[in-house]
């Protein structure tokens, strides 16, 4: 049986642009999770398999740390729908290289009676924050968590697992790094982050370099909306303009 660990001297390194997928695809549903209270940590990806393109695509730059190639496994029934569904997941082996994200991610609560520690996920500070998201970050965090609304022009992120004070948090870090324009919208107690139409152009040619096939839609809804912005404005010209 091949071991889930990697003696510290032969990890193979991670270089920087792999962290940075990750710092971003934590501010989703990425997993981090450690079995020796903090020292070593292991990624877990696990999508429905809706998004097998994406866990493949995460699975091909993460090989180097990870043993078992991609895995689907059928949920338990959903409590409100009863309807199962199949997910797509791996695990990387577990790293010492992944200590300072899973410091900054996590706090960690030790319980009475068992060697395992409850991970609470947190925010990491604004100035990791402002150091560690970067395009590539912002790129795998839409990815993972991100999603557009077509009925409504909307491109937002899901921050159910952020508090208000954190989601605020994000929103000032992207409008001060990027100038990126958001608002907070209340869905049931959770909020999430809304994108203004007016930064679209900015986040998308911020990302593009970084998306995969399936998520190019997002450059359609943009030419969409560009085509929309422009017609209104013409029309607010001839309005002005009109004898």
């Amino acid at each position: 049986m091949t071991s889930r660990f990697f003696n510290k001297n032969k990890e193979p390194h991670m270089p920087t642009e792999v962290k940075e997928m990750i710092f971003g695809g934590l501010l989703g549903d990425f997993n981090l999770q450690t079995f020796s209270g903090g020292k070593y940590w292991r990624l877990r990806i696990l999508q429905t398999k809706y998004h097998t393109e994406y866990v493949n695509h995460m699975y091909e730059l993460l090989k180097p740390w990870v043993r078992t190639s991609p895995q689907d496994t059928m949920n338990q029934p959903h409590s409100v729908t009863g309807v199962r569904y199949t997910k797509r997941w791996f695990n990387t082996v577990t790293l010492e290289q992944l200590k300072p994200l899973g410091t900054w991610f996590y706090d960690l609560v030790p319980q009475a009676h068992n060697n395992y520690f409850q991970h609470n996920k947190k925010l990491p500070p604004i100035p990791i924050l402002e150091q560690w998201l970067t395009p590539r970050a912002l790129a795998y965090w839409y990815m993972d968590d991100g999603s557009l609304r077509p009925d409504v022009n909307a491109v937002l992120f899901s921050t159910e697992s952020f508090s208000e004070r954190e989601v605020d948090s994000l929103r000032q870090v992207l409008l001060n790094k990027y100038g990126l324009k958001t608002s907070r919208h209340k869905k049931g107690k959770f909020l999430r982050i809304y994108l203004s139409t007016t930064s679209y152009e900015t986040f998308y040619g911020l990302l593009s370099p970084f998306l995969i096939p399936s998520m190019q839609r997002l450059q359609s809804l943009i030419a969409i909306y560009t085509i929309f912005d422009c017609v209104r404005k013409l029309r607010a010209v001839i309005v002005i303009t009109k004898p």
